[in-house]
């Protein structure tokens, strides 16, 4: 990556990813490399939080949240059985599972040879963020 960088600030730019990532010590890749690892979200915290509020409201007394939390422990204790039990499953959204679905196919083709890290690296921007829709992918 370092020899292809054409200026100055994409020269340093791979210098301090090397530094910082890949050869410092304190943040081994398999810390931070998410190849083939399922796409996490934060979108059971964000349910919990709304249905927290929607319960207690937005500006409860201490003493009532108090009690909201507490229920909302003894709630939690129940799914933790439930789930190591087999007996309750994450709930992923269409959405999530096609996107992830598809995210799974570009490993495996660049895996197998027949997507280049270049095509690789634009469908997953493409797939992931808001990239121009007239990208090759």
């Amino acid at each position: 990556m370092m020899g292809e960088a054409a200026t100055e600030s994409t020269q340093e730019l791979c210098r301090y990813i090397r530094d910082t990532w890949m050869t410092d010590g304190l943040w081994a890749p398999q810390a931070w490399c998410v190849f083939r690892k399922s796409i996490r979200t934060n979108n059971d915290v964000e349910g919990w939080h709304h249905a927290l509020n929607k319960e207690a409201g937005a500006k409860s007394p201490f003493y009532l949240l108090l009690d909201v939390l507490h229920d909302a422990a003894k709630f939690v204790q129940v799914q933790v059985l439930l789930v190591s039990e087999g007996k309750l499953r994450r709930l992923r959204r269409r959405r999530m599972q096609t996107l992830e679905a598809r995210l799974f196919r570009y490993w495996g083709e660049f895996e197998d040879g027949a997507r280049s890290t270049d095509r690789l690296l634009r469908a997953c921007a493409r797939l992931l963020g808001n990239m121009d829709a007239s990208m090759d992918v």
